[in-house]
């Protein structure tokens, strides 16, 4: 069985609140999408916006399983970060410490790009993992040197911390964590 599904089979399709701390980053915007939003729709677990976009690979999974617990509101895209297709551009685009789950991140953040309206926002999460931590999971390693050139490719923005500002105490291990973001122009 894959490793995130085996997660969310031992967590009930729950997990700590992320959506309370990024919610700030959204009360603005209309369409919005969350890509590796796990079966509880991400950041849309506990805000509602006009236009909700819950992409994950696992969707048919979680569904089959029982755990798929997002509000209906959503629409579900069964895709990863460098396959989905927004019907519409999107004022904002938030990936929470998925893109590092597997396939290549500037394939995903080159389409995260492309789906977002002008002005649009992206942030992007995610935990630098070393190669002792890696797992399941979480299987692919990038440097600091890595994820930077892959943001100043896209004119990116991004801060690096010791340890995780949004997860904070809510995680037993320490990761350095990236945290990107960009403004389309």
């Amino acid at each position: 069985m894959h490793g995130e599904l085996k997660y969310w089979l031992a967590k009930k399709g729950k997990a700590s609140g992320r959506s309370a701390r990024m919610h700030n980053f959204l009360e603005h915007a209309t369409v919005c999408a969350d890509i590796g939003c796990g079966p509880r729709g991400g950041v849309f677990d506990i805000a509602k916006y006009p236009k909700m976009y819950g992409v994950d690979p696992l969707w048919p999974d979680y569904e089959r399983l029982g755990l798929d617990t997002a509000n209906k509101e959503i629409k579900r895209i069964t895709a990863t970060a460098a396959t989905f297709a927004l019907p519409e551009k999107a004022d904002f685009i938030v990936s929470f410490n998925a893109m590092d789950h597997g396939g290549n991140l500037r394939d995903g953040v080159e389409n995260v790009m492309r789906n977002l309206s002008p002005d649009g926002l992206f942030i992007m999460h995610m935990h630098l993992r070393t190669k002792k931590q890696l797992g399941k999971l979480h299987n692919i390693f990038y440097t600091v040197e890595d994820v930077r050139k892959c943001f100043d490719s896209f004119s990116l923005k991004d801060r690096l911390f010791e340890k995780d500002p949004i997860m904070g105490a809510t995680t037993k291990k320490r990761y350095k964590t990236f945290v990107g973001w960009a403004r389309v122009k």
